[in-house]
């Protein structure tokens, strides 16, 4: 009994260990920037999101929760929790991932969006950009 304590009790101090190592690593964010695709019109827009604003896109309605930007020797990456709705239904409600954006693909018929990356100054309102 006193073993498996003993095996708990180093489990858990190496598990808090790494969580303060990885909350030290991450920068406080305020926004993401994304991009945008309009599948029909063939139109790229620049997105500029603050955090648990939700911005209108079409018929459809985008949140953005949380940026992280990781700053780590073999991490060095952003991440963005977004959900991604219509009046109908929930499209998605994940996270995102800026190096590999094939890796967690938004199902949607009209809009492809990818993450840019997190940024730390805070855009009071959202700013929609064309850029092509």
């Amino acid at each position: 009994m006193k073993f498996l304590t003993i095996i708990i009790i180093i489990f858990f101090s190496s598990v808090s260990s790494s969580n303060d190592k990885m909350e030290n690593n991450k920068e406080k964010m305020l926004g993401a920037n994304l991009f945008i695709l309009d599948k029909f019109t063939n139109k790229k827009y620049e997105l500029i999101v603050p955090l648990a604003q939700s911005v209108s896109i079409g018929k459809s309605e985008l949140v953005v929760y949380q940026c992280v930007k990781m700053d780590e020797k073999k991490i060095n990456d952003d991440y963005a929790l977004i959900k991604f709705s219509s009046k109908e239904d929930n499209v998605f409600l994940g996270w995102i991932i800026k190096s590999s954006p094939s890796l967690v693909v938004i199902e949607h018929p009209i809009y492809e969006i990818k993450l840019q990356g997190c940024i730390k100054q805070d855009p009071v309102f959202p700013e929609k950009r064309s850029i092509s």
